[in-house]
């Protein structure tokens, strides 16, 4: 993607976000309550062109937003609803690896249709035998001339009862070792999808985080990334886009609940129940602010290094680099504990009545749910293994 850091003349396209928010936090309650993939939603995304967003200017008739606006609207939707914000920060995830693609014909009119049909994509990269590491795979790919034959389990793949495409981890062949993946599209008609699991879970009840079973036929061009090794694209846009996005997303919900409960305190209507001349309630609030703007400003740091370091070919590099790598593994982690710990903080100022009961006011219960959900997608354990082996290599900080 060509960002740019200056700020996008695009607030049409904020307030579009910010109004259409506002109805799904109308939604969100009763989508929780039920464990409903969120339809209404993803129909508003659509109707407002807002799954081609990250297009450039070439395949679409409008600005193109650069990664901070992008990180923006995760925010604000997450704020409304954040597993609405967390499937669309998939998508557009999964949209920034097919703009990582060689132009051919094949990649052209598949952008061309997207920005046209709209469509969800969803990412199945999780396999029974390794969880959901990235880098690895345990299914071949097997194939009959021009035609590549699909056979995949899959235990979670967020949205994957309503996707219209899908981007596939899958191992080169049978012959392959696990770590030679290939990264396959494939549209719903193409495929036999058979759901194996429900999503009943603690939080994030409107993902529709399904288990699949997977069966189809594609043509080779569907293959992507046919010149480059899979590990080379998860490193310079699967990975680093993801763990901005994700965060993003976090921290929208985070900071919508904060502003919510700072208007439950204001209420004069409360003033029995919250006592603004108690020198406690206030370090309790300034140190939820300190872990939301703790993240806020690491994420924006990390923006502006990903654009800078994506910029060009030369620079591109910078984005395998063990500090890069070790700096957005830290993203992810330092998101997801901190705003939990950030929600459970309000929490306990907010009280019963408005932290742990679902209430009218401010969906802390909610959230608070979900966010616990952070530190679990792509386990921090994980990052954390990966970065204290960088560091080995990566052992110079002084300046």
């Amino acid at each position: 993607m060509d960002y740019s850091y200056e700020q996008s003349t695009i607030p049409n396209i904020i307030a579009e976000v910010k109004k259409i928010t506002r109805e799904f936090a109308k939604r969100a309650n009763v989508q929780d309550q039920n464990g409903t993939f969120p339809v209404e939603n993803l129909a508003d995304l659509k109707s407002s062109g807002l799954m081609s967003i990250s297009l450039p200017n070439y395949y679409t008739d409008q600005n193109q937003p650069n990664l901070k606006v992008l990180s923006s609207i995760a925010e604000i939707m997450a704020s409304g609803c954040l597993s609405t914000a967390m499937i669309w920060a998939m998508h557009i995830q999964q949209v920034e690896v097919l703009l990582q693609q060689e132009k051919n014909e094949f990649v052209f009119k598949l952008l061309s249709r997207l920005k046209e049909e709209q469509p969800l994509i969803a990412s199945v990269t999780t396999e029974k035998e390794k969880g959901g590491h990235l880098l690895s795979s345990h299914s071949p790919l097997l194939s009959d001339g021009d035609d590549i034959f699909i056979d995949r389990n899959a235990p979670i793949v967020t949205g994957g009862e309503y996707a219209d495409w899908f981007l596939i981890t899958m191992k080169e062949s049978i012959e392959s070792s696990t770590n030679e993946v290939k990264l396959i599209f494939a549209e719903r008609n193409q495929l036999k999808l058979n759901y194996v699991s429900e999503w009943k879970a603690m939080g994030m009840r409107s993902t529709g985080s399904v288990g699949m079973e997977i069966e189809g036929t594609i043509k080779k061009e569907q293959i992507m990334g046919a010149s480059e090794q899979f590990k080379h694209l998860a490193v310079k846009a699967m990975i680093p886009i993801g763990h901005i996005l994700w965060s993003s997303c976090w921290l929208g919900a985070a900071k919508g609940v904060f502003e919510g409960l700072i208007q439950v305190i204001r209420d004069p209507q409360n003033r029995a129940r919250y006592n603004l001349k108690s020198d406690s309630l206030y370090e309790k609030i300034a140190r939820i602010r300190l872990q939301l703007d703790t993240v806020s400003i690491y994420l924006n740091e990390m923006i502006k290094r990903y654009e800078i370091s994506s910029d060009n070919q030369e620079t591109i590099k910078l984005l395998e680099e063990p500090r890069f790598n070790i700096h957005i593994n830290n993203l992810k982690v330092l998101a997801s504990e901190n705003l939990f710990n950030a929600t459970n903080s309000m929490m306990e100022v907010a009280g019963l009545t408005y932290g742990f009961v679902n209430n009218d006011m401010v969906p802390l219960e909610r959230v608070f749910r979900d966010i616990r959900s952070a530190s679990l997608m792509y386990h921090n354990d994980r990052l954390l293994l990966v970065n204290g082996k960088m560091s080995l290599i990566d052992n110079h900080l002084l300046p």
